[in-house]
């Protein structure tokens, strides 16, 4: 059971995320072309601000007993980056980006082609 409650929590938050860069990545056509760099610097920025988050929450419990933090953020946030984890995040983020624009893509050129062609392929 906790084996399908941790999938389903994971997927949850894959799920969000992923929509998350669909939504930034629709805003960002609005005002120039989305380039496959475009599509990974989106994705390493939503990793980022994923892993902060994280960092933030471990930050507030890290007090005694999980009460109040006894150091500054900057501070927690310093210590906290020679952590491999972060790094995972940031991976994800363009991993993330860079199978969404490869899917992207491939659906437009697909699309480009007319029936004529496909019929003749």
């Amino acid at each position: 059971m906790f084996f399908l409650v941790s999938l389903a929590v994971g997927l949850v938050i894959s799920y969000l995320g992923t929509i998350a860069l669909i939504f930034c990545l629709h805003f960002i056509a609005q005002a120039r072309t989305v380039t496959r760099t475009v599509s990974t610097i989106t994705g390493l920025i939503l990793g980022g601000l994923a892993y902060l988050l994280l960092v933030y929450v471990d930050w507030h419990s890290s007090g005694p007993n999980s009460g109040p933090p006894l150091e500054s953020f900057p501070r927690y946030l310093r210590h906290d980056l020679t952590d491999p984890f972060g790094v995972i995040f940031l991976a994800a983020g363009v991993t993330a980006a860079l199978h969404y624009d490869i899917l992207a893509r491939r659906q437009a050129r697909q699309l480009a082609v007319s029936p004529v062609h496909r019929a003749q392929a």
